[in-house]
């Protein structure tokens, strides 16, 4: 999970890196307002990794390069509905990632595949509440999830599979690609992730 910050369709590149171009010169390569960048932080020193994504379109007119700001809306991508839209999957994506957090951190037996099964249903719950075009067949393609232990002293990943309740902190990333604006045109991908520690079994919860 490398530092990086991401912008509009480049989100869904998980190669990508971050470079110091203003976000007009990503409007201009990729044709269209940049709605959302996603934001993923590293300590290098420690196992903090975390990740957000930021939408910039929402309740504010967006400027396309190119396009005369008082002119009539053209047919075609609407940034500001894509803003919204990009928020209301971004909200489900973050619902879903707490609910793997939680099953992990209070169920005895819990796995890295129940985990993200609580996470695809809570996904599924998310977006239907909030009325989004998810296709229950797709959530397999379009979520990415992963779920790893560290090794505390040397700040590096586990080799092994974390096991819950054993004092380990646990970094949980979310990932739901293949989001389409109202146009049809792809807008990206949205990305959460936390680090987490959930509590050791054998101490009292009075004690943490």
């Amino acid at each position: 999970m490398p530092p990086r910050v991401l912008f509009g369709t480049r989100t869904s590149d998980p190669a990508a890196l971050s470079d110091a171009r203003p976000m007009r010169q990503h409007a201009r390569e990729q044709g269209a307002a940049i709605a959302h960048a996603t934001v993923e932080a590293a300590d290098g020193g420690s196992c903090l990794r975390f990740a957000r994504t930021l939408v910039f379109t929402h309740g504010a007119v967006a400027s396309i390069p190119g396009v005369d700001p008082g002119a009539p809306p053209a047919d075609g991508p609407d940034p500001i509905a894509d803003g919204a839209l990009l928020m209301r999957w971004y909200a489900a994506a973050a619902d879903a990632a707490h609910a793997a957090m939680t099953h992990f951190a209070t169920k005895p037996d819990a796995t890295v595949s129940s985990a993200r099964v609580a996470a695809r249903n809570a996904l599924i719950s998310a977006a239907h509440a909030a009325r989004l075009p998810l296709v229950v067949a797709d959530v397999a393609s379009q979520l990415k999830f992963a779920l790893w232990a560290w090794d505390c002293e040397a700040a590096m990943p586990a080799q092994d599979e974390p096991c819950p309740h054993d004092g380990r902190p646990k970094t949980l990333r979310l990932g739901l690609g293949g989001i389409r604006g109202g146009g049809g045109a792809v807008l990206g991908s949205v990305v959460y992730a936390d680090t987490f520690i959930e509590p050791i079994a054998a101490v009292p919860a009075a004690l943490l």
